[in-house]
């Protein structure tokens, strides 16, 4: 008996269900796949899970986690730190309102990042927001204390929780390919555009994109299978969150910087 090659499908559905295979070996599969079926969507979205998502993006909700802010307070020559967890409701109003959700980490980075991240096998890692950087400037531009200094802003955020998020990615994955399967002819080793788009469509927004095959009759008496797609492929998001970009927030933050001017000493914060 002739050895049958696997198509690229089976060998995408074998690594999915492969918890050993690397996701991010799975997603170069999955851009390759589009690719050869000629979908933009799936080589997007599979390219945006392994080399990140930038700002002007929406993520999706599994790359959103619940964690604590923290800001590190050192004396003004860097020393002797303290660790003080900020809630949302201790942010200043006129500044936490520019941004959605203060105790929420958004994960940016590629699965790869995340995957290495998770492999350090530590209890949790610190992640910095984009806007840490001004939100760190402006509090020391306006502290008043005169001995002590805002070092850093970061969420501390689970590996436990970061694993669960990469757990979800590979459960996307898997509703992508038995998407796929559904969607393509018995005998046809690739899925065809419609097929693809219409399965990023339900991963994306949860909206099916309805592929039903009919039979046509041909002049000379014999018939032949299309694929017709039903739906509407760009209809509005409904899966995904949106939120501001990040990077936007220090926007407002200058121009609202005097209310911030006791935070340091409000929090009771004098590191010697």
């Amino acid at each position: 008996m002739p050895f049958k090659r696997e198509s690229l499908l089976d060998e995408l559905e074998a690594g999915v269900l492969d918890d050993r295979v690397s996701l991010s070996a799975i997603l170069r599969k999955c851009v390759v796949l589009g690719g050869r079926a000629g979908s933009e969507k799936l080589r997007d979205w599979a390219s945006l899970e392994l080399n990140g998502y930038s700002g002007d993006q929406d993520l999706p909700e599994y790359r959103r986690i619940p964690a604590p802010l923290f800001i590190k307070v050192t004396n003004f020559a860097g020393y002797n730190p303290i660790e003080q967890q900020l809630h949302g409701t201790q942010i200043p109003e006129p500044i936490r309102d520019e941004v959605d959700d203060w105790e929420c980490a958004l994960i940016f980075s590629g699965v790869g990042e995340v995957e290495a991240l998770v492999d350090r096998n530590e209890k949790s890692v610190h992640l910095s927001p984009s806007w840490a950087g001004s939100l760190v400037s402006m509090l020391n531009n306006v502290n008043q204390t005169g001995n002590s200094r805002a070092a850093a802003v970061y969420w501390t955020v689970s590996t436990a929780a970061l694993k669960g998020s990469l757990s979800r990615v590979r459960a996307t994955l898997a509703t992508l390919v038995a998407e796929l399967r559904a969607s393509t002819p018995d005998g046809q080793a690739l899925p065809d555009k419609a097929a693809a788009d219409g399965a990023v469509q339900l991963i994306v927004t949860g909206d099916r994109n309805t592929v039903t095959f009919a039979t046509q009759q041909t002049e000379g008496g014999g018939s032949n299978t299309v694929s017709i797609g039903a739906g509407e492929p760009d209809a509005p998001k409904r899966g995904w969150q949106r939120w501001k970009k990040p990077g936007t927030v220090i926007v407002g933050l200058a121009t609202i910087g005097g209310t911030a001017v006791g935070v340091l000493t409000w929090l009771d914060w004098t590191p010697w």
